[in-house]
């Protein structure tokens, strides 16, 4: 008997088995391959995170280096205006040339010009009346307007004695002292003298 193709049984077709969605997917190693998709994004996050607050960081720091810069040049430029002031004020007829010499050690050259188109008339009068004068500074405050220049108030108190006068009452004034860094020592650039009662 011969077979025909009608009492051939139709095959069958392969079967495929449907594709599972990307979250059912694994990598060789069994892991889904959504883990290391989302450690990526979570490490790129901890990345961005972590120079956004190196940034801020970064930027605090400046911000307190400038803070102390600018403290610490309004202590320094206090101190030495306060010498000055005591310098300035501070001298006897029998050592007040070299009393004087803060005229070219305290100042900036425009300072030093100035003064020392005064300094002679000075020294005369305190010779020829044989004074002596003590300054004591009592208080002082800054205003910092840059890491280089700072203005300072002083409170000064200067008792003067002379061959005719005396012992005098204190001389209260106030001195204000604009100073200036140059090649590391802060000078006294120019200054302002008020009496106490003239405000």
């Amino acid at each position: 008997m011969t077979v025909t193709d009608a009492d051939t049984p139709p095959e069958t077709p392969p079967q495929t088995l449907p594709e599972l969605p990307a979250q059912g997917r694994t990598t060789t190693s069994g892991t889904p391959l959504w883990v290391p998709l989302v450690l990526a994004v979570a490490l790129v996050g901890a990345l961005v995170a972590a120079g956004f607050f190196w940034h801020a960081s970064s930027d605090h720091e400046n911000d307190a280096s400038a803070a102390q810069a600018l403290i610490a040049a309004g202590a320094d430029a206090k101190s030495a205006a306060e010498a000055a002031a005591v310098q300035m004020t501070t001298y006897d007829y029998r050592t007040v040339d070299q009393d004087f010499s803060w005229i070219d050690t305290a100042g900036t050259e425009a300072f030093q010009k100035y003064f020392s188109g005064i300094s002679a008339p000075a020294i005369k009068i305190v010779k020829q009346y044989q004074a002596s004068a003590q300054g004591t500074v009592i208080d002082s405050g800054v205003d910092v307007e840059d890491a280089t220049h700072v203005k300072v108030v002083l409170f000064v108190d200067q008792t003067i004695t002379g061959r005719t006068e005396g012992t005098s009452a204190p001389d209260q004034s106030r001195i204000v002292m604009h100073m200036v860094l140059q090649d590391g020592r802060w000078l006294v650039d120019r200054m302002e003298l008020k009496n106490y009662a003239s405000n």
